[in-house]
Formats: structure tokens, C-alpha cells, sequence
């Protein structure tokens, strides 16, 4: 009799799980979109740090960016907290991957403060290993496979640059994941986000 209850709390856990999943099935995109633009602008700045002489370093840069991006995130979910009145378990797990992704990649950019030696292209790689996590973690919540196929791109980045040292290889690197399988993927979220919520304005 213990196992028949155990079993029926068990499924009522899971079918809840996979109704708040599609309460959460379309995205806004805007997360995506945002480190997008915040990475794109990190390379930006990088350059310009390097051809101007500018003198602050690409290390302290990204660590700012970094800083920028989860303070906006913060701000963010604060004010989607008070907002929303129902959450989901579901939302709230996609949530806390992305945010210990973000932190995680966040505390590999001070690794290189603390060992001087310590290679960038690791660090690079390092990070969008995390963030290829990332993504295969929101597609199974998300229910899109092509979300999965971005964990898969970001992984092979990681690999690439380990495996390929180029004049400007990070970089190039980075932004072409950046643009191909952040901000085009947002752009996308943020147009199925759209359509559907005209769908539901029309239905009221």
C-alpha cells in the first residue's frame, strides 16, 4: 500500500513538473539576447582596449561585463517577482541553471587574477563549456530540441579553441557563437514569444 502511494506521489510530482514546463514553453528571449549584445560589446571594447592603448585590460573588462549582466538579471528577476503571482517549478529551475552558469563563469574569470600563468584559451573554453550546460539543461524545461543543438555548439567553440590557436581566435570564436547561437536564437524566442502572446490577446 506504502509503494501505490509512493508511486501515485511520484506522478503527481512529475505531471506537475511538465504543466508548469509548458506554462514556460515560450520564452521572451530577452536573456539570450542581452548576453549577446553584452558579449558582442565585450569583444568591442577588448579591441579597442588593444589597438588604443587604453590600458584596462581584457581580463577587467569581462569581468565588468560579467558584473553588468547579473546585476541586470538581478534587477530583472526582482521585478518579474513581483509581477508574476503563480511560479513554476519549472521557471524557477531554469532560473537557477542559468544563474549558477553565470556565477560559474563569472568565478573562472578570477582564476587568472589569482594564477598569473594560468591560459586564456582554458578560461575561454572553459566557459562556454558552462554555458553549453546551460543551454542542454533548458532545452529538456524549454521542450525545444534546436535549444539542445546550441549546448552542442557552444561545446565544439570550446573545443575549437583549445584545438586551433590563430592570431584573434578567441575572438572570432566567441563572437561567431555569440551572434549564430545567442542573439539569433533570442531574436527567435522573442518572435515566438510575440506571436503567442497576440494569440492570447485575441482570444480574450
Amino acid at each position: 500500500m506504502d509503494n501505490v502511494k509512493q508511486a501515485e506521489i511520484e506522478l503527481s510530482f512529475i505531471k506537475k513538473v511538465i504543466e508548469d514546463s509548458k506554462k514556460i514553453t515560450v520564452d521572451n528571449g530577452m536573456g539570450f539576447i542581452l548576453w549577446g549584445i553584452l558579449g558582442v560589446a565585450g569583444i568591442i571594447l577588448t579591441y579597442a582596449d588593444y589597438y588604443l592603448k587604453i590600458g584596462i585590460g581584457s581580463l577587467f573588462i569581462w569581468i565588468g561585463i560579467f558584473a553588468i549582466g547579473i546585476l541586470y538579471i538581478i534587477l530583472l528577476s526582482i521585478k518579474a517577482g513581483k509581477r508574476e503571482k503563480v511560479k513554476t517549478l519549472a521557471g524557477d529551475l531554469l532560473g537557477a541553471v542559468w544563474i549558477g552558469c553565470l556565477l560559474a563563469s563569472g568565478f573562472m574569470l578570477i582564476i587568472p587574477l589569482i594564477a598569473k600563468e594560468f591560459p586564456a584559451n582554458i578560461t575561454l573554453s572553459s566557459i562556454l563549456f558552462v554555458i553549453g550546460v546551460g543551454y542542454f539543461v533548458s532545452s529538456t524545461i524549454f521542450n525545444y530540441k534546436w535549444i539542445r543543438y546550441n549546448g552542442y555548439a557552444w561545446w565544439l567553440g570550446g573545443f575549437l579553441n583549445l584545438l586551433f590557436v590563430f592570431p584573434h581566435s578567441q575572438m572570432i570564436f566567441l563572437g561567431s557563437l555569440l551572434i549564430f547561437f545567442q542573439i539569433i536564437p533570442g531574436l527567435v524566442l522573442y518572435k515566438k514569444w510575440k506571436k503567442e502572446i497576440n494569440l492570447k490577446q485575441l482570444n480574450q
